[in-house]
C-alpha cells in the first residue's frame, strides 16, 4: 500500500491546524483586550498575547510554519470580509425599509390633504393608493379592482 495519504486527508489535517491556530488567535486577542490573564503556557517560546500575526509570519522558524501564519491571516481577512459584506447589506435594507415607510407615509399624508381639502377625490384617492401600495399591495389591487373594476393585467 502506498504510505501517501490521500489528498482530502491532507487538506482536512490542514483545515483541523488551521481552525486549532485561528482558535488561539482569538484566545490571545480576547486575552490582551481583558489584560487581567497571564500569557498562556502552551503558547511558543517568544511569542506573547500582543505578537501580530505579520511579526509571528516574520519570525517563524520554518516555512511552513510561516505558510500556516499567512493562510490563518487570510482566514482571518476572509472573515472580516464577509462581516463587513453582512453589515453593508444590512444598513442597506435598513436605509430601504425606511424609506419606504417614508415615503408611504407621505403619499397617505398627501393623499389625505388632497381630499380634505376639497379637491378632486380622484386625486386624493390616487395618492392614497400610491401611498399604501408598497405597505399593503394586495389591499391597494383588490380596492382599485372594486373602483374600476377591472386588474392591473388588462
Amino acid at each position: 500500500m502506498d504510505d501517501n495519504p490521500s489528498p482530502g486527508a491532507g487538506q482536512s489535517t490542514d483545515y483541523r491546524e488551521l481552525r486549532e491556530e485561528l482558535a488561539r488567535l482569538r484566545f490571545d486577542v480576547e486575552e490582551e483586550k481583558s489584560r487581567h490573564l497571564p500569557v498562556a503556557a502552551s503558547q511558543p517560546p517568544g511569542i506573547t498575547a500582543g505578537t501580530s500575526i505579520d511579526e509571528r509570519i516574520a519570525t517563524s522558524g520554518t516555512p511552513e510554519e510561516a505558510a500556516k501564519w499567512a493562510r490563518v491571516r487570510g482566514e482571518i481577512r476572509r472573515q472580516d470580509d464577509v462581516i463587513a459584506d453582512k453589515n453593508a447589506l444590512r444598513k442597506a435594507q435598513l436605509f430601504s425599509l425606511r424609506a419606504k415607510v417614508g415615503l408611504s407615509f407621505a403619499g397617505v399624508v398627501v393623499g389625505a390633504g388632497v381630499i380634505a381639502a376639497g379637491l378632486p377625490v380622484g386625486v386624493g384617492l390616487f395618492c392614497l393608493g400610491v401611498g399604501l401600495s408598497p405597505v399593503a399591495p394586495e389591499l391597494v389591487a383588490n380596492t382599485f379592482k372594486q373602483i374600476f373594476g377591472k386588474s392591473s393585467d388588462e
